[in-house]
């Protein structure tokens, strides 16, 4: 049976069984029985949670997925209404199971809370006019209309706990991210807040609605303060854009501030939303200052002014949003002046000129500032040097900033290695070729802008060697000179090889002077009408097959496609930079960017990245969009009618309606001009701009890319040799650099070491019957030709029409395909192999098995190659001597350890080394050994908490920001010692992480790295925070990074920890210390 893919579902049925959960989920709130008929329902903000990443829901048509809930206690009841179910239509098609993905994320112990039936619901919507809000009332309000009440619940209770699980079932639909609290932690302190209003029945109580609840977590703040962090904040949609919002969050600071205790207030990781939420209230709070009125916030951003919100609003300044105000929430000095901006721009007449300028002046000497440091920063190196030394200084390598020693050196070094032979090299692995290869293998941690200097080292190389081969070119112009040589052989022979040499040099210079006029051309937008003819012409060449279900690179095309003898291919020298994702490679723009460089940039993307034309991208699969180009490509040259293979779908369609609206030679070369001449450098702005031309961006970017400079292109392209020829990719000559080298040999792995099967299954019926009977032809033909038979013997094919079969090949272009095919084994070396009948498949090829060869193909070939990334030591090794140190130093600890990774991969591979070199066996280490899933962790966990309890202790591998490291207390003996290993730093390729730190680059210098190390440090303090509970509880926390002795990362550490940090510097040393600590415990 085969199992389709929901993408192919949705092609073969156009969308009709596949619903976006945003839109067809509505969330209602009833508050009697009355309501529920026609109570108004809300979409949700998100659904991952419950439906995946796409947030769609398949199977059903003209579904609409509703939850009620009873407004008041939180109870919940599912209605769902479709039209037609997709296992109606297709036997084999199943559709989701709502209900079931909705009783997965409801929370533990409260699967109840969901009713299945309307009566049942009915009865809990009677039963609410007994609820009463928990807590403590902490006041009213009203707004338009709506009078609402806040109450805060700080100790907890049974029932307390399980409303609070209902209620958060909400925050699913409604905060990107959300996770249920541990509601039996007494740390946690929550606002809850109701509407209230007269109860229908007239008895003059009060009946009440939930609108929405903010949670936080009071930590500990030496010496006997705590610290409340927001952790979430949720308002329903009803009571939205109406002020509430604001006011909740105000009266939950003016509340919190009246305490003595709390020393200030954060927010963890806060949304955007928030942030605005925040702008607003800090904004009202300030506009009430005397100090911020409009006379004097049009005179300038004054230190009266900060000064004043400083002692009156008594900021404190930390990496999360910091609020502190006896009667206001508190900003720290850069809101300060964000809020100044916004409330000088309120009170700006923008339509004065004078005004609006003034305006924009002043916010522009603010984005000036940090220009103005760097300007500093040079002036104080100009007075410590002379002027010459300064002038190198600022020149060398052209770094955008004053470049730290070790990016000085990384530049050096790699500069160095293109430069100089056998400077880092390695001898081939190749015993028939003497040859030595340029390979530099480079270490640079993560957050040393190694990005940068690699740019800054390779684009300086390549600046100087551009100048120094015209330099030379120049000076052998007119080298021959007459020269008087009494032996006349001798002379002749000077002669015909300073004639050689002048040869060369006039074709060299020749090439450079037509590479010059094409750039030129290009930037003047000048067309080359000679290409149009080879374009068109391009197309009749044979291309290779794309496989079903290929796991080469899609891209594989003949190399004469796009180059025609009618004009010689041009060629610069170039550095390719791979790198593994897309992402990596347009963050690499933007460093670009931030340099004086301006080399042609272009980035070798896949087709299906690049395809304008809707009606090929929607066929998604690869293989598919290659075959369709290639067919729409031909049919702008192909006369007559294309006839189908159908002959019941047979139509009249000419050429004018099966060919590509894209494919046109002179907008190709325009918009290949465009990339030339620096205009267009990142995919998206070349396939917005070819949408704009009606020219193809996949072409003019093949096109463009022997005159760029400077190629950007993941590691698939790079390391496959049939795209790269399909991409003209000529590496003789050129440097190459592998950014993250030490995903590469993963990525070759996965790329090559395959198993590619062409199974009957994956063929429609009528494909296959085709199929089988050509197949049946060619032994027929086969066996005839063996026997030498006469002409006249019949073959036996008599049942078969061959008409059918010869319009079947024309149609599919089998012939090319099995062309290809073949072609493809025969450069691969496959091994064909009969496969078994339990496979039902045709064949199964067994792709090559030495990575390293892959590998080698593309460093023989280039001038030099960089590998560079975080971490290229050999991995086993690296992580078998840190293994080996932990459970050393966890065999001196009594009771409970703890290790915390960045990852689950990570604390996977961990494992995986220990258990391989049997670590813990030759260490003789007792502790029983317990590890934290991705799935539920209960059961681990209370294991562990028994068995920690004993002397010999247990350990409990767990990964930092997972459900153990958070709300859960390793006190006493759970916790004696906690290790972190490693710094685990968000994904900066996450879409939502890249805006986030470039709008606080924009308003704050550096602002987004700062950010972006809080979010790491965060998790870390959170992690190694779990083990000191109380005044008497004591543990060992042991980071376990060389990068936690960075300034940087040691100030984010909290100051207990800070105030005691020892750096041994070595492993006995580390070891005594911890005998030490425990034995003075004891």
């Amino acid at each position: 049976m085969v199992k389709m893919e929901k993408d192919s579902v949705l092609t073969l049925f156009e969308g009709r069984f596949v619903s976006d959960a945003l839109k067809v989920v509505w969330l209602r709130f009833i508050s009697n029985e009355e309501a529920l008929a026609d109570a108004k329902g809300f979409n949700p903000d998100f659904a991952h949670q419950h439906f995946g990443e796409k947030e769609t829901i398949y199977g059903y048509e003209n579904l609409r997925f509703t939850l009620n809930y009873t407004d008041a206690t939180m109870f919940l009841y599912p209605e769902i209404s479709f039209t037609t179910a997709v296992s109606s239509v297709e036997k084999d098609m199943k559709e989701d199971d709502l209900i079931r993905k909705l009783k997965d994320q409801l929370p533990l112990g409260q699967i109840n809370m969901m009713v299945e039936s309307k009566e049942q619901f009915q009865i809990l919507l009677s039963k609410q006019s007994k609820f009463r809000p928990f807590g403590q009332l902490v006041t009213k309000f009203t707004t338009k209309e709506k009078s609402l009440e806040a109450y805060k619940v700080s100790k907890s209770s049974p029932d307390f706990n399980a409303y609070l699980a209902r209620v958060q079932s909400l925050a699913l639909w409604y905060i990107d991210a959300a996770q249920y609290t541990d509601n039996d932690d007494p740390l946690w302190l929550h606002y809850l807040l109701y509407e209230s209003r007269m109860h229908e029945s007239g008895d003059g109580t009060c009946a009440y609605s939930f609108a929405g609840y903010v949670s936080l977590y009071r930590f500990y703040a030496y010496p006997d303060r705590i610290r409340p962090r927001v952790a979430q904040i949720m308002l329903l949609p009803q009571y939205r854009k109406s002020g509430i919002g604001a006011k909740l969050l105000d009266v939950v600071y003016k509340d919190l501030c009246s305490m003595p205790e709390v020393l200030d207030i954060t927010a963890e990781d806060p949304a955007d939303n928030f942030v605005y939420l925040r702008d607003y209230v800090d904004c009202i709070n300030c506009s009430k200052l005397p100090e911020f009125s409009p006379e004097k916030l049009k005179s300038g951003f004054t230190q009266e002014m900060k000064n004043v919100a400083l002692e009156k609003l008594k900021i404190t300044k930390v990496d999360f949003v910091a609020i502190r105000n006896l009667a206001f929430a508190s900003i720290f000095k850069r809101q300060c002046r964000r809020v100044y901006e916004i409330l000088r721009l309120k009170c700006t007449n923008m339509k004065d000129p004078e005004e609006a300028k003034a305006y924009r002046l002043d916010v522009k000497r603010r984005l000036e500032l940090p220009m103005k440091r760097n300007e500093r920063d040079w002036k104080k190196i100009q007075r410590a040097l002379d002027d010459n030394e300064y002038a190198q200084k600022q020149m060398d390598f052209s770094f955008p900033f004053v470049p730290y020693e070790i990016q000085r050196s990384l530049m050096s070094e790699i500069k160095q290695c293109i430069e100089e032979q056998q400077v880092h090299s390695l001898r081939s692995l190749t015993p028939s070729r003497n040859v030595w290869l340029q390979i530099g293998i480079f270490e640079s941690p993560t957050g040393t802008g190694k990005s940068m200097s690699v740019l800054c080292a390779t684009m300086t190389w390549l600046e100087d060697f551009e100048k120094k081969t015209e330099e030379d070119l120049m000076r052998k112009s007119g080298f021959f000179n007459e020269t008087i040589d009494d032996d006349w052989i001798s002379a002749h022979k000077k002669k015909m090889e300073f004639e050689r040499i002048e040869a060369e040099t006039y074709e060299k210079r020749k090439v450079l002077d037509k590479i010059k006029e094409k750039v030129r051309n290009a930037k003047e937008g000048i067309k080359n009408r000679n290409r149009k003819r080879s374009l068109w012409n391009a197309i009749n060449f044979e291309e290779g097959m794309e496989p079903i279900n290929s796991d080469v690179p899609e891209n594989y095309e003949s190399e004469e496609e796009f180059y025609s003898n009618n004009e010689e291919a041009l060629d610069v020298v170039k550095i390719f930079y791979a790198s593994r994702t897309h992402s990596q490679l347009d963050q690499l723009v933007d460093e670009l960017k931030k340099t004086r460089f301006l080399p042609r940039v272009v980035t070798a993307v896949s087709r299906q990245t690049l395809c304008v034309n809707d009606d090929v991208r929607r066929l998604k699969h690869n293989h598919l969009i290659n075959e369709r180009c290639m067919e729409l490509r031909k049919a702008c040259t192909r006369e007559g009618k294309r006839v189908k293979l159908n002959e019941k779908a047979n139509s009249n369609v000419g050429c004018s309606a099966n060919k590509c609206p894209y494919y046109k030679s002179d907008a190709i070369e325009e918009l290949s001009n465009e990339i030339i001449a620096g205009v267009l450098s990142r995919p998206k702005e070349i396939v917005q701009r070819g949408k704009e031309f009606l020219a193809c961006p996949y072409f003019s970017t093949r096109l463009s890319l022997p005159l760029c400079q400077l190629v950007l292109l993941p590691y698939q392209v790079l390391l496959h040799a049939s795209t790269r020829a399909a991409w003209g990719i000529r590496l003789k000559g050129n440097v190459l650099v592998f950014d993250e080298a030490h995903n590469i040999l993963g990525t070759i792995g996965r790329r090559f070491h395959v198993t590619w099967a062409i199974l009957e299954s994956q063929l429609k019926s009528k494909n296959l019957m085709y199929m089988r009977q050509l197949l049946t032809i060619v032994v027929a033909m086969d066996q005839f030709l063996r026997k030498n038979a006469a002409i006249s013997e019949e073959l036996g094919l008599t049942d078969i029409n061959l008409f059918k079969i010869v319009h079947y090949l024309d149609a599919t272009d089998m012939c090319r395909k099995f062309h290809g095919f073949f072609i493809r084994a025969m450069n691969r070396k496959v091994a064909l192999q009969s496969s078994s009948a339990s496979q039902g498949g045709i064949a199964k090829l067994m792709a090559g098995k030495n990575a390293a060869t892959r590998l080698m193909e593309v460093v023989n070939e280039a001038r030099a190659t960089i590998f560079i990334g975080g971490t290229m030591e050999p991995a086993d090794l690296l992580i078998k001597s840190i293994a080996e140190t932990v459970v050393l130093i966890m065999c001196e600890v009594p009771n409970g350890c703890v290790v915390f990774f960045t990852s689950y991969d990570n604390m996977s591979t961990f494992l995986s080394v220990m258990k391989k070199f049997r670590v813990i066996e030759h260490a003789n280490m007792n502790k029983e050994v317990f590890v934290e899933t991705r799935a539920s962790s209960e059961g681990i966990w209370d294991k562990f908490v028994i068995a920690s309890r004993r002397h010999e202790g247990a350990v409990l591998f767990a990964v930092a920001g997972g459900k153990l490291s958070e709300g859960i207390n390793f006190s006493d003996e759970l916790g004696r010692a906690v290790f972190m290993i490693g710094l685990p730093y968000p994904n900066k390729n996450s879409v939502e992480l890249k805006e986030k730190m470039a709008y606080l680059d924009s308003q704050i210098r550096c602002g987004g790295n700062k950010f972006y190390q809080s979010l790491c440090m965060h998790v870390v303090n959170q992690a190694i925070g779990r083990a000191i509970r109380h005044q008497k509880d004591y543990a060992a926390v042991y980071l376990v990074d060389h990068r936690f002795t960075r300034q940087d990362i040691t100030s984010a550490l909290p100051r207990w920890i800070r105030e005691k940090i020892q750096c041994p510097n070595s492993f006995t040393e580390a070891l005594s210390l911890t005998k030490t600590f425990f034995k003075n415990k004891m």
